[in-house]
């Protein structure tokens, strides 16, 4: 498994555990998914982003510029 791979793992995980805070939530905001990564792996906000893109150009979040990341899955 590549760098970039386990990346995307780690993020989805922390994505979950975040959306599941205050009795579940249906945004994320980007800040603090981006504190949430960063403490386990030092990334950068434009590695985190590109994450982010490639996550949702599999279906597996959204995006919105305003609100935050939204799962779908």
């Amino acid at each position: 498994m590549s760098n970039v791979d386990c990346l995307d793992v780690l993020a989805l995980k922390r994505l979950k555990e975040l959306a599941r805070l205050e009795g579940g939530r249906d945004v994320v905001p980007f800040e603090e998914f981006h504190a949430s990564l960063s403490t386990a792996a030092d990334v950068s906000k434009v590695e985190a982003w590109g994450v982010l893109k490639s996550m949702e150009e599999n279906g597996l979040i959204e995006i919105d510029p305003f609100d935050g990341i939204r799962l779908i899955i």
